[in-house]
């Protein structure tokens, strides 16, 4: 009956790693997703468009003093195994990476701005 010890209850919360994908392929259809990203001196060794982009404070890529940020063009949500990553070009070019696409962590990623695309 209830909680007798009055213990705080954490309820268990899990993500369905296909329905956050759905959705951001979804929103990805009819929008444009720019990101921005803080720069350690590790994103410069994404040159396979394999690994995974994670920023590394130790490492901060500083400009007067104030952390480098970069924006990137998101075209895609995937999971390596169980860890998750926005695919997106970078607007360096062909130079960077893979043809100038690469992958970041989430936790990376400091700012996302939506916007919806509209044709006439």
């Amino acid at each position: 009956m209830g909680n007798p010890e009055n213990v705080a209850i954490t309820p268990q919360i899990t993500l369905d790693k296909h329905i956050i994908k759905a959705a951001l392929d979804n929103f990805l259809k009819k929008s444009v997703l720019i990101g921005r990203i803080p720069i350690s001196l590790n994103y410069y060794d994404l040159e396979d468009g394999e690994h995974i982009y994670y920023f590394d404070g130790r490492c901060a890529a500083l400009v007067e003093g104030l952390v480098e940020t970069h924006s990137i063009a998101v075209i895609g949500f995937g999971f390596d195994e169980d860890v998750p990553f926005f695919e997106f070009i970078d607007c360096n070019g062909n130079g960077f990476s893979k043809e100038g696409f690469g992958r970041v962590s989430p936790t990376s990623v400091i700012e996302l701005f939506g916007f919806d695309i509209c044709l006439d």
